[in-house]
């Protein structure tokens, strides 16, 4: 009787193989025959789910949105509401000590979708998920008075995602530069500046293995 494959759990296994290749090499010199080779598996195996190194890399960056947005809800549904909440669906996008092959991914995929417009349909469903998320947030914090009612959401929103993604790219590229500060902490320190009010900002650090 032929074995009945989980074909979801072969594809997230693959994606964890393409993970520890990758910590090993990189994106760039990382293959589909070495993800192969990680798994036991012949090249056909993997072509089956992932016929190119982007349909690969775009699972991937969807895993590890997945991931991201499960550490949000999560936080948040045990976070008070207002700063807090707001505060965990943007610091659940920072660095913070975890696989550096997420990283790698994410870098890895915003060149490619610059130029492969299904990795940018990608990208664009992601993000307005997650700027969902930070309005969502927002709005809760200035109906209770944590952040002042003259923030332009607008404008706030791809600000704060933006800063995100730019300790992100730095973080990744020259780790040494957070020896002293961690980018949870810049991160901080700048939302004090652009957001809060007179009153300290609740800062939800304890809570971050949540």
């Amino acid at each position: 009787m032929p074995r009945v494959v989980d074909h979801d759990q072969r594809r997230l296994d693959i994606v964890e193989a393409a993970w520890r290749v990758i910590e090993r090499v990189g994106v760039e010199k990382a293959t589909l025959r070495d993800i192969a080779g990680e798994m036991g598996l012949s090249i056909g195996s993997v072509t089956h789910y992932f016929v190119t190194k982007d349909d690969l890399l775009g699972y991937a960056f969807q895993r590890v949105s997945e991931i991201a947005f499960a550490s949000i809800e999560k936080a948040v549904a045990s976070a008070p509401p207002g700063l807090p909440r707001l505060m965990f669906s943007l610091e659940r996008m920072l660095p913070a000590g975890g696989r550096k092959a997420g990283l790698l991914v994410s870098l890895s995929f915003w060149g490619h979708a610059v130029t492969n417009p299904a990795l940018g349909e990608i990208h664009r469903t992601a993000y307005a998920r997650w700027r969902g998320y930070v309005k969502r947030y927002l709005q809760e914090a200035i109906e209770l008075g944590d952040v002042d009612a003259d923030i332009d959401i607008d404008v706030m929103v791809p600000a704060l995602v933006g800063m995100v993604d730019g300790l992100l790219v730095a973080y990744s590229l020259e780790p040494k530069r957070f020896a002293k500060v961690s980018p949870i902490r810049v991160f901080e320190l700048a939302v004090e500046r652009m957001l809060a009010r007179r009153e300290q900002v609740v800062r939800p650090r304890a809570s971050r293995t949540a």
